[in-house]
């Protein structure tokens, strides 16, 4: 192999673990997602038509309380959570202090590199 060869793999290697360390460190994995929303919570109206009633913005002082699906779902009782159901989906506490989630396509970063 020649050095420059070499150079450029070590090049790529260091970029890959500088990669991880900011993915796994930061908010990063999540601003590397589409479609944020604000996680809420819902319940049944009572009535026989299908009209939710729904609890806005679920508060959240870290990422790990958004995280936990239990918690969210004590929160929302009776009602449950708007949690989607994806492999990529990841929940965040967002700057704004409440609960978002975002999908994270298969070809994200975010995807393979994100710890639920």
């Amino acid at each position: 192999m020649t050095k420059n060869k070499k150079i450029i793999i070590l090049g790529i290697g260091i970029l890959l673990i500088i990669l991880l360390a900011l993915v796994s460190a930061t908010n990063l994995k999540y601003s590397l997602c589409s479609g944020h929303y604000t996680v809420n919570c819902w319940q049944a109206s009572g009535t026989q038509e299908p009209n939710p009633i729904i609890k806005e913005h679920i508060p959240c002082t870290n990422n790990r309380d958004c995280f936990i699906a239990l918690k969210l779902e004590s929160y929302c009782s009776p009602g449950y959570a708007n949690f989607l159901k994806c492999a990529g989906a990841r929940y965040y506490c967002g700057n704004d202090g409440y609960c978002r989630g975002c999908c994270c396509p298969w070809y994200s970063p975010a995807y393979w590199l994100s710890v639920d």
